[in-house]
């Protein structure tokens, strides 16, 4: 049994292979009734008469379901069951065979270069699914379990799962169909097309896949496999071929076949580039130039216009994200299956060598917050452009595998690290986004904050609102508000709404603040980090001696009884990283050993950075213990220090975060007494930013925490420890 829904008419044609075995012709009737759990609209039962000669016989029949008939969508998961009778009566024996079948009424289309659910526009957002069950080691077989999991993605705002070069089973299929997800299975190849045993198995197993799970109204698309090469019209064969067998859903040769090259005969794309440009934020080091999010500059303005133009099929990017996070040592003693956390051992160990054990869940906490903050640009990045499809992450899920890439939200179990709610993720990732274009991140008081305001907006239905925004400080209290002009935002796209100025005047010490936007009545909203700051600040060193270079004179000013803070030319740092604002790509051991058989530049491999908020040093330069946007120019002008020669239970002030693969003790502010001197090392290039309010910030926090009482380091560095880190001694 298959079935083909027909939306424009409400009905389906049923596709049916009648066996007859016994030795006569037999005169038999094929009943169709189908059940909805709304008796409203669960039409009345069909009989057709159907002569049976020996054999098969196919067969299609025609049922309508009414003008009621209720559509299957990512909003409306209504779902049908079909059962179809046959019955035959041969002398003194009465055959009777039925047959049950779930379906939902839909039509996944690409149309005018975009996809559309039931002929309206839809946004693919999605992550990729790469069969990673951790307790039992294979794929669950049980609806159950993945309707757990399929829940979880919903609630994180997803609608489409990508499985990597694989096909689930029907459980996965019935379980999405009820949640209302969309699937795409891949043939399980990761090779080049062209061998005779290999394309002849490829051919059969789509032909299975089809016929096995295409009733399954989830089941929008299917792909030849992952990253392909080889011969494109010859690839071109076998998705004209699926096509001819089965109309109910899209097909692609691959997922980023060829890098960057689609074939006239897909009907989507799913790739890293578009038109040889880049679609998506991040890149493995390797791959420069870097995305946006890794190279900068930060904003909220940044979209992928000038690539999405005249593209004949929909594009959704592929991969997205891959932004890694410290390994969660908690997670070891959840490994009580087949799969033990051997990697996650091996991270504990190296902590504990490096005499950061205590440190480790500080990693952790900081490098996710950081991995959330750099996913949320991913998404509104391509929600901002319009054109745009879709995009899929790599995973919301860590992927254990190749080297380890801790990279989800969620661990491999699907369970969350805690690192945002899927509310707040919510907010940059639904049907139905509020979004805040704004040159800047950074501002000061003298200036007018000025942005563009659109929604973007994938919903079921038109929505009438009245866009409102309040500006709130750090402690929740409202410091302006206001709203824009009623307006009807239409389903479908980006919308543009009223222009949004205020003035920053009233905010007079540096401060944290957020923009919150919200559509009237409704639960779509989305918030704003900003960072305000004086226009004059204080750059006066008063008793702190500010130098670029420690050498002889330095270090005896330090023995006298100096306070220096030490701002070293990046050539000096004897053993040091380059900075990176955002988290590190995939796995380090990966895209450092290409980096190495390419001869280009190391990856730098940190996840962001830790520090305590509370210290004295960021009392007039607001900071939480993780990166934040403030942060980026600061990050990308700096080097990370390698320290572990320091005393084992010495930390830096700003500590970055290496990968779990070297675990380096790392630092890119810190401290120590040298003689009676007292000795500040900060490897951000403040004097060539100066241009920016966020260094001028720092450099006046630095030098007010240095001139005060509290500034009184703990740790000795002796002369040969400090030779060891610079080469100017």
């Amino acid at each position: 049994m298959q079935v083909y829904p027909e939306i424009e008419d409400k009905s389906i044609r049923v596709h049916l292979i009648l066996s007859n075995r016994t030795q006569h012709v037999t005169t038999s009737t094929v009943t169709l009734k189908v059940a909805h759990q709304d008796a409203r609209f669960s039409p009345a039962p069909v009989t057709t008469p159907q002569v049976l000669p020996l054999g098969d016989t196919e067969v299609d029949l025609t049922y309508n379901l009414g003008p009621d008939a209720q559509l299957w969508s990512e909003f409306t998961p209504q779902l049908y069951t079909l059962t179809v009778t046959l019955a035959s009566g041969l002398g003194e024996c009465d055959y009777s065979s039925s047959q049950h079948v779930r379906f939902g009424l839909r039509e996944f289309k690409a149309e005018d270069a975009a996809f559309k659910i039931n002929g309206q526009i839809t946004f693919l957002r999605g992550t990729h699914d790469a069969c990673v069950f951790p307790w039992i080691g294979y794929s669950p077989m049980n609806e159950e379990e993945w309707m757990g999991l399929w829940q979880t993605f919903k609630s994180y705002g997803l609608n489409t799962v990508r499985f990597h070069t694989w096909c689930p089973p029907e459980a996965a299929f019935a379980a999405a169909d009820v949640v209302g997800l969309y699937l795409q299975p891949e043939l399980p190849n990761w090779a080049t097309f062209g061998d005779a045993y290999h394309d002849a198995f490829c051919k059969a197993e789509g032909e299975r896949i089809l016929k096995a799970f295409g009733n399954h109204p989830s089941f929008i698309s299917l792909a030849l496999g992952n990253e392909l090469s080889g011969e494109q019209r010859h690839m071109a064969q076998f998705i004209r071929h699926f096509k001819s067998l089965d109309g109910r859903h899209l097909y692609a040769q691959g997922s980023n076949n060829w890098f960057g090259k689609p074939h006239p005969d897909d009907d989507y794309w799913a790739s890293f580039q578009a038109n040889w440009k880049h679609i998506r934020g991040s890149y493995g080091c390797v791959d420069r130039p870097l995305g946006h999010i890794q190279a900068g500059p930060a904003n909220t303005d940044m979209d992928y216009g000038d690539v999405m133009h005249d593209w004949p099929v929909p594009v959704v990017s592929f991969e997205v994200g891959q932004y890694q996070v410290a390994p969660d040592l908690r997670e070891i003693d959840k490994y009580t299956g087949v799969v033990q956390a051997r990697n996650f051992e091996l991270y504990r160990e190296r902590l504990e060598s490096q005499g950061m054990l205590d440190q480790a869940h500080d990693f952790f906490r900081a490098s996710g917050a950081l991995s959330a903050i750099c996913y949320r640009e991913e998404f509104e990045a391509a929600l901002r452009t319009r054109g745009f499809d879709g995009i899929r992450l790599l995973d919301l899920k860590d992927f254990p595998g190749q080297g380890t890439a801790l990279v989800g939200m969620l661990n491999a179990f699907g369970q969350s690290k805690g690192f945002i709610t899927p509310e707040k993720w919510r907010q940059f990732c639904c049907e139905t986004v509020p979004l805040v274009r704004m040159a800047k991140y950074t501002w000061t008081q003298s200036e007018s904050f000025i942005a563009r305001v659109q929604v973007a907006h994938y919903g079921p239905r038109d929505l009438e609102v009245t866009p409102t925004w309040t500006l709130r400080n750090e402690q929740g209290g409202i410091l302006q508000q206001g709203e824009l002009s009623r307006l009807v935002i239409p389903t479908g796209g980006v919308t543009d709404l009223d222009d949004l100025s205020f003035s920053l005047a009233r905010i007079e010490v540096p401060s944290k603040i957020s923009l919150e936007l919200s559509l009237s009545d409704t639960e779509y909203r989305n918030t704003y980090p900003l960072w305000v700051y004086p226009d004059q600040v204080t750059l006066e060193a008063g008793e702190v001696q500010v130098e670029r270079k420690l050498d002889e004179s330095t270090l005896a000013a330090l023995e006298a009884g100096a306070r220096v803070l030490l701002l070293p030319e990046p050539n000096d740092l004897r053993h040091s990283l380059e900075g990176m604002w955002s988290s590190d790509f995939w796995n380090y051991g990966m895209f450092n050993r290409m980096a190495v058989e390419r001869g280009s530049q190391p990856v730098p491999g940190t996840v962001g950075f830790f520090c305590d908020p509370n210290h004295a040093l960021w009392r007039g330069f607001p900071t939480e213990f993780h990166s934040d946007w403030q942060w980026f120019n600061l990050i990308q002008h700096s080097r990370a220090m390698i320290l572990d020669d320091t005393p084992a239970d010495y930390r830096p002030l700003l500590q970055n975060i290496d990968t779990f693969e070297r675990c380096h003790k790392l630092g890119t502010i810190l401290e120590a007494k040298v003689g009676q001197g007292h000795l500040l090392i900060c490897t951000i290039d403040l004097m060539d930013l100066m241009d920016h309010p966020e260094a001028r910030q720092l450099y006046t926090s630095i030098l007010h925490y240095m001139n005060s009482d509290v500034f009184a380091p703990q740790t000795s560095f002796d002369k040969a420890l400090l030779a060891s880190l610079f080469d100017s001694i």
